[in-house]
């Protein structure tokens, strides 16, 4: 339902969190990706906001990338190379971010 977030990730014996703010204009979600990436997940913190992701600054746009609506999250099997783009609808969006790692 609204506002519930689980992840799975199998396998990984390290991981991390962090805190990240999207703003109106796209930008790199993640600056630098955990080591040996497996599993993401990118919750939409904001209690009014939605925000868009996409893997290039172009697909992180309000007409194409994914919308996270307020307190949704998405999980991602993908690799520490992969680049996640966000933006945000309204400016200053809170989002928080759990990597799974090898």
């Amino acid at each position: 339902g609204a506002g519930e977030s689980s992840a799975r990730i199998l396998g990984s014996s390290a991981w991390r969190v962090s805190q990240s703010t999207v703003g109106t204009s796209a930008a790199l979600l993640i600056a630098s990706s955990l080591d040996d990436r497996n599993g993401l997940l990118v919750k939409n913190w904001s209690q009014s906001a939605t925000i868009y992701i996409g893997e290039s600054l172009a697909k992180a746009d309000v007409l194409v990338g994914y919308p996270l609506a307020p307190r949704d999250a998405l999980a991602l099997d993908i690799a520490a190379g992969a680049s996640v783009y966000a933006v945000s609808d309204l400016p200053l969006a809170d989002v928080r971010i759990v990597e799974g790692g090898a």
